[in-house]
């Protein structure tokens, strides 16, 4: 049966990290296959909860390289306090906060997005942003795919104005493109938000 390998510290890591920092891609390369092993574990410890939020892996494993390359950047030997302790603890908090992060503005912009106001801020701010914001990108996906999955109960013309609400047109543009009053569209959005919070 093959053993696991497992992960120490030893006085090269501190001599790595210099010469990471002294830009050496070779030692980058060295380090990182090192503590591959950890980058992996500290996923594994919240994949499940972030897999429920709809997070993906490769986002994990971005944030965890960005926690890594933190601990590298910012180590500090004379503290002593070895290196293995220093990155898990910059990695899982990357994890962590980018977790707890995307959950709030799931769920916040869920409940913006399902009580369909008239500017529909939420929406439209994750819409126009998340090519700059990924974390926006990533749940704007998200949530149109959990719409989309709610949608089947409603009528053909609850579908249509609800799709030009969170594209993020306001209730007078909607009106001017069916060629139907305001005030209809305003009972549509209704009718339908009612019957998405009961789903």
């Amino acid at each position: 049966m093959e053993s696991k390998t497992k992960i120490t510290y030893d006085s090269n890591d501190s001599e790595l990290v210099y010469m990471i920092k002294e830009n050496s891609e070779d030692a980058k390369d060295e380090l990182y296959k090192k503590y591959s092993a950890l980058i992996h574990k500290e996923i594994n410890r919240f994949k499940v909860r972030a897999l429920s939020l709809g997070i993906e892996y490769s986002d994990l494993m971005q944030e965890s390289l960005l926690g890594f390359m933190s601990a590298v950047n910012t180590y500090d030997e004379s503290n002593e306090v070895k290196f293995i302790t220093y990155a898990t603890m910059c990695i899982r908090r990357k994890l962590l906060n980018y977790i707890e992060k995307y959950s709030s503005i799931k769920s916040q912009t869920m409940n913006n997005a399902l009580s369909l106001d008239d500017d529909n801020l939420a929406l439209r701010y994750i819409k126009d942003t998340n090519e700059k914001e990924p974390l926006n990108s990533v749940i704007y996906r998200e949530l149109i795919k959990e719409i989309n999955e709610k949608i089947s109960v409603l009528n053909e013309n609850e579908r249509i104005i609800l799709e030009y609400a969170i594209s993020g047109l306001k209730a007078e543009e909607i009106s001017e493109k069916l060629s139907i009053p305001v005030k209809q569209v305003y009972n549509t959005l209704y009718r339908a938000r009612k019957k998405l919070k009961s789903e």
